[in-house]
């Protein structure tokens, strides 16, 4: 998860520990993830799919690489190391051999950055604001005016905070 309900509630003060704001955290999490193409926590992944010589993962950073087989054949894991050829921040791996490959890795963000997990509030205020609002755009009582975003607004403020982490391939 990107973001847990503690940093959550110490942004949304009207949040509370209950189904409805718990599946709209959930909801924020699969939306970034899913514009982002990516799962971005830490785990052990697995990958398959054609190179010409490169691999380039999904998930990175990468920590180790497990198992590399190309066209079937297992490839010295050792020899790419030893060769300075698996490029760990960039998640990128130079075999030299082109074909099928399938790719067993450690890989992913260990610590969600803080860009991420604003993300996540800011989709869940939105998300709040809509369901409690309906669609109003602008609200004003007196001197208090409140003017809600719109959709191409919250796409743009999400995408200026999480650009590094999407998957451009």
């Amino acid at each position: 998860m990107i973001c847990d309900f503690g940093y959550l509630k110490t942004h949304i003060k009207e949040a509370e520990d209950n189904e409805y704001w718990n599946s709209l955290l959930k909801v924020a999490d699969e939306f970034i993830k899913q514009y982002c193409r990516r799962n971005l926590e830490y785990g052990t992944y697995k990958e398959e799919g054609e190179t010409a010589g490169v691999i380039l993962v999904k998930e990175t950073p990468i920590d180790d690489v497990i198992s590399l087989k190309i066209n079937g054949n297992e490839v010295d894991i050792g020899e790419l190391k030893l060769n300075y050829r698996i490029h760990y921040n960039l998640g990128l791996i130079d075999t030299n051999f082109a074909g099928h490959y399938e790719i067993e890795y450690k890989g992913g963000l260990k610590e969600m950055p803080y860009s991420l997990k604003q993300a996540c509030v800011l989709v869940v205020s939105y998300l709040h604001s809509r369901l409690k609002e309906g669609t109003i755009s602008r609200e004003s009582l007196g001197d208090y005016s409140v003017e809600f975003l719109s959709d191409k607004e919250l796409l743009g403020r999400i995408d200026l905070l999480v650009w590094q982490y999407k998957r451009i391939v």
